[in-house]
């Protein structure tokens, strides 16, 4: 049995050696050619194209790679062309990505989101919204001019379940515009008034929480 046994040792040690290198070479990844998607960013950047523009065809051409590592290779090439341009951190070359996913099947939606500042896509893009109430979000924020942090004050607040998503009205009440009310002239033949109280608008109806005590009539225009 000594005889043999450093020769099983020997061809052991060999065969872990082999099943190592075996391995090894199994876990080296081919290069990726990303020639052509680098050529294609410097066409983009050099065309001074206005931001949401630029980040939108940077995010399809990123989405059009089927590679995984797409996104941190366009961010690395962009920061090592363009060292002085800010934006193009990998996270954010995802979300160009992904701003581009979201809105490839809807162009309507994709137009008025190119009317919106990087920021506040950001911002709904990332809320827990669906796409229709993401729709009332980019329609509303297009006519009342929302900065950043008011339009997620109002997601927070969930204004869109105040009124129908539907329609787009230039005013309504809830605890987070209620500084935004607006008052009409009670001659006004056109409006209906009611008192300041707590309700849910719906399709269908206005559905009363309860009148608050002690509360001074203030009244706003309510459209059927």
């Amino acid at each position: 049995m000594r005889e043999w046994l450093p020769a099983f040792i020997f061809v052991l040690l060999q065969y872990q050696a082999h099943s190592a290198g075996k391995e090894k070479r199994m876990n080296i990844r081919k290069p990726v050619d990303y020639s052509a998607m680098f050529v294609a960013l410097d066409t983009l950047v050099t065309a001074e194209l206005p931001q949401m523009k630029l980040y939108c065809e940077i995010g399809r051409l990123v989405s059009d790679r089927p590679e995984k590592g797409a996104a941190v290779a366009a961010a690395e090439y962009l920061k090592r062309r363009y060292p002085e341009a800010s934006g193009f951190s990998p996270r954010n070359v995802r979300r160009m990505r992904d701003f581009y996913r979201l809105y490839e099947s809807t162009p309507q939606l994709m137009e008025q989101a190119l009317h919106l500042n990087w920021t506040q896509n950001v911002v709904i893009m990332e809320a827990a919204l669906s796409m229709e109430e993401r729709a009332w979000y980019l329609q509303v924020c297009i006519e009342h001019s929302w900065s950043k942090s008011e339009l997620q004050r109002q997601i927070d607040c969930g204004a869109h379940l105040e009124v129908p998503l539907d329609q787009f009205p230039q005013t309504w009440y809830n605890d987070c515009n209620g500084e935004q009310e607006t008052r009409v002239s009670q001659n006004d033949e056109s409006a209906f008034y009611l008192p300041r109280e707590d309700f849910t608008v719906t399709p269908e109806m206005t559905i009363f929480r309860g009148l608050r005590a002690g509360n001074s009539p203030i009244y706003y225009q309510f459209t059927t």
